[in-house]
């Protein structure tokens, strides 16, 4: 595949970001399609000193993120931090930073900062900044299929959110007839998480970390209702017979189940209900 475009003016420039899915006719000069950075520099250049957001370049990176562009060019002369870092938080598309991450950023400002010299952030900077700033604060991720990341799409899901509410309230159904279920995997041999930094309203399931699609997973499915009863959950190894070895402690009326893979199928969903 082509790594570089030459343009107009004969000057070579690389190629960056992925395949975009939705273009089908790839340009002459290359053998696929891909996906250049997007700017926010030259027409929404801000001058020195302008601390407004400015809502029309803040709505044009959230539809570059939504058309797939994950190259977001931005240059502390241009002044466009600020919209670049309020559209990717609306668009809820971003993942936290851990906070060996955020103390490697600030060591690499710094030295740019000081050339010559060999300053050092100190031990507990980053536990300070986050002090010093009231709209952030650390939390531990939890984590989040890969497979699943690459699916996530917010517009989608607020539709259906809508939809379930229109439900609702055509039919009258009452909060003690809303059920839901769902099944999460714990992942075999993968137990820690890691302190993130994040914004002040993030709440505790959004602190996300991405993991491999590839691992083992004992299958845990729930259900509950709107009004909070739940029924004993059921969990599933990935095994051919079960071994009561396995595990200590669980409670009597818990349903304990084996499959292949380790994932439920249909027998086992009815069984447990």
């Amino acid at each position: 595949m082509t790594t570089s475009v030459k343009l107009n003016d004969q000057i070579s420039i690389p190629i960056v970001g992925t395949p975009l899915p939705h273009i089908s006719k790839p340009p002459t000069n290359t053998t696929q399609h891909n996906q250049l950075a997007y700017g926010t520099g030259t027409a929404w250049y801000k001058s020195s000193g302008d601390n407004s957001i400015n809502r029309d370049l803040v709505e044009a990176i959230k539809t570059a993120i939504r058309l797939g562009y994950r190259h977001l060019d931005g240059a502390e002369v241009y002044g466009t931090e600020a919209e670049l870092g309020v559209a990717i938080k609306e668009s809820g598309r971003g993942l936290p930073l851990q906070l060996s991450t955020v103390r490697h950023l600030a060591q690499l400002l710094l030295s740019a900062r000081l050339p010559g010299s060999q300053p050092a952030i100190g031990e507990n900077w980053v536990k300070r900044f986050i002090d010093r700033h009231e709209e952030l604060k650390s939390k531990y991720t939890r984590k989040y299929d890969y497979q699943r990341a690459k699916s996530e799409n917010p517009h989608l899901i607020q539709s259906w959110f809508m939809r379930v509410r229109e439900t609702i309230e055509k039919y009258g159904i009452v909060e003690g007839d809303i059920y839901n279920m769902d099944e999460t995997g714990f992942q075999m041999g993968i137990t820690s998480t890691a302190k993130v930094v994040c914004g002040m309203e993030t709440r505790q399931s959004h602190a996300k970390a991405l993991q491999p699609g590839n691992r083992k997973w004992v299958t845990a499915i729930v259900c509950m209702n709107a009004v909070g009863w739940a029924l004993p959950p059921q969990i599933i190894f990935a095994a051919a017979n079960h071994q009561s070895l396995w595990y200590h402690d669980i409670p009597d009326d818990y349903t304990i189940s084996v499959s292949k893979n380790g994932w439920t199928t249909d027998e086992l969903g009815l069984g447990w209900l």
